[in-house]
Order: C-alpha cells, then sequence, then structure tokens
C-alpha cells in the first residue's frame, strides 16, 4: 500500500544552516504540542511514550472505525468504549483523536457521540462493574491518487485517587506481650489499596518499638501499573507527578512526587504514642490524587480514486 507523499516535497532541501533551524522548531513544536488539550497548548496531535489502553482505573475496551476501507469523500466513524474498573469515580474525564487533523488530508472531524466526564467505580462486593461510556467521532477523508493508510489515536485524560489503608499494632517496651515478639518482628495486620491505576506496598519489616518516644519510619513503594502515565498539575513537565496525602503519619520529604520508571518510594514517619506498658492499633492512610493518561490506537485505509488518475 502506498505511502502518503503530501509532504515529500520538504524534503532534501536547504543547508546545513536551514536544517538546523528546523531542529529547533521541532523541538519547540514537541515541547507545545506534546499534551494537546490537556494543558491548553491548543489542539493536534502529539505522540507520548508509553502509553497503553488502561487495565485498571479507566480502561479503554475498544477503539476502532466502523469501516476499516474506504473511498474518499466517504465518512468513517472511529468509536471508543471506557469502561471504569477501579476502586474510585473517575471524574474529569476528557477525550481527544488525533491523526485526522490535517486538512490536506481530511475534509472534517466532528464529535458526534459525547462520553461521559464521570465515570462511577465498580461494587465487586455486591457484583456491580464500573460505569461505562461511549465517545464517537466522525471525519471524511479526501480523494487520493493512491492507496494510503492513516494511524488514528485516541487519548483519554481523566483524574483519579487511589487511597491504601495500613493496620498496624504498636507495643510499648514495657508490654509483656513484648517479650514473644521476634525482634523486627513486622507488626502490619494489613495493608489494603483501592484498585486502580496505581498500587502500594510496605519495603520491608517495620521494627518493634521500644519505647513511646521513639518514632519511627515506614517506607512506601509506589508503582504506576495501568499501562498508562500520570500526571498532576496543568503543565507538560508535571507529567509522571503524583499527588500525596497521608493521615497517621508525616510524609518526609515533599509531597508532590515524580514517579520514575514507573515506580517511586515514600518515606513517612510515625510517632508510636502508646500508653505505657500497652499496645494498641493505629492506621496510617495514604492518598494518592492523579491525573491519567491512556490511548487508543487504530487505522483506516483510504482507497486511490478513479477520478485522480
Amino acid at each position: 500500500m502506498a505511502r502518503d507523499t503530501t509532504f515529500d516535497h520538504l524534503k532534501g532541501q536547504g543547508s546545513g544552516a536551514a536544517i538546523a533551524i528546523i531542529a529547533v522548531i521541532v523541538i519547540a513544536v514537541v515541547a507545545i504540542f506534546a499534551f494537546p488539550g490537556i494543558f491548553n497548548f491548543g489542539s493536534g496531535g502529539g505522540s507520548i511514550v508509553g502509553l497503553g489502553m488502561g487495565s485498571a482505573g479507566v480502561v479503554i475496551t475498544s477503539f476502532a472505525p466502523d469501516i476499516a476501507t474506504v473511498d474518499g469523500d466517504q465518512p468513517v466513524s472511529f468509536a471508543m468504549e471506557l469502561e471504569n474498573r477501579g476502586g474510585a469515580d473517575a471524574k474529569s474525564i476528557k477525550y481527544e483523536v488525533f491523526g485526522l487533523g490535517d486538512s490536506l488530508s481530511w475534509t472534517s472531524k466532528n464529535e458526534i457521540e459525547k462520553g461521559a466526564s464521570t465515570l462511577a467505580q465498580a461494587n465487586p462486593s455486591k457484583n456491580i462493574p464500573g460505569e461505562f461510556t461511549r465517545q464517537v467521532w466522525e471525519a471524511t477523508p479526501k480523494e487520493k491518487a493512491t492507496d494510503v493508510s492513516y494511524s488514528v489515536t485516541g487519548r483519554v485524560d481523566y483524574t483519579y485517587q487511589t487511597v491504601s489503608n495500613l493496620e498496624m499494632i504498636l507495643y510499648h517496651r514495657n508490654d509483656p506481650d513484648v517479650k514473644s515478639l521476634g525482634i523486627g518482628q513486622s507488626r502490619i495486620s494489613s495493608l489494603t489499596t483501592s484498585a486502580g491505576p496505581m498500587s502500594v506496598a510496605v519495603r520491608g519489616n517495620i521494627p518493634l518499638v521500644s519505647s513511646n518516644t521513639d518514632d519511627f519510619r515506614i517506607v512506601f513503594d509506589i508503582s504506576n501499573t495501568a499501562g498508562g502515565r500520570p500526571y498532576s498539575g496543568s503543565v507538560s513537565s508535571d507529567l509522571d507527578k503524583i499527588s500525596i496525602k497521608s493521615q497517621g503519619c508525616t510524609i518526609v520529604g515533599d509531597t508532590k512526587v515524580r514517579m520514575t520508571s514507573n515506580k517511586r518510594t515514600v518515606s513517612c514517619k510515625v510517632d508510636p504514642n502508646v500508653a505505657d506498658g500497652k499496645h494498641e492499633g493505629k492506621t496510617v492512610q495514604l492518598t494518592l490524587d492523579y491525573g491519567y493518561l491512556i490511548e487508543g490506537r487504530t487505522s483506516v485505509n483510504v482507497i486511490k480514486s478513479d477520478n485522480l488518475n
């Protein structure tokens, strides 16, 4: 199938200085349009490395054209279906399609069915799935002198929250039960995290508390596991950042952190405050707030027109 040669006349022209200027322009364009729509940098398309269709939280269950091969001047619809498969409501959902914005190749791009801006969470205990929605765009390609294949991307961004609760037992050094516990034995009774794009784990064991004045730190490992990328804020530099709040402990360092290779370690300081000779339960809660980006990709073939022969 032939390649679209619309811009081939730009190749091989200009001196080394012109190439350098073009390189600068390309860098500027990438910086501006890497996050079209999401960060109000205008419309258009820009690839973001590492975006999939999602596997938790909001998931793109389908993205495809109604007709895979069309004639020029024949409208084609691109339908995207979404489902919230996580343990929080998805909010501020935005949709964007790109790959169809070139006026030299497509005569129109219209939103003909608008998806929901919020999707309610699933309720597994009652066997109730998360809310579902559908977004549809329609576009019309121009007639072509050769067969052309177009790659089309549908992007979704939404806000989400992940809550993790750590239940522990804290011992005072004079508690008689301490003698029967091994040094370094974990006091964690449970760690539960709401379903979503982020997972939370505790690194290592939490050592025994020997007195009421000994605070200690818990180290949490946060992972991005859903195949998209988080962000927190309104500019492109906030990609991969999440915001963290805590109860029952004090976060050491920044509360707005950047994920590196889809992971982040966070330290939290706990003040035991247990009565002399006693032990008691304590809950430490981490709340992660973030936006999340996912993409679906498809293609459509436009066959050559006999009218242009």
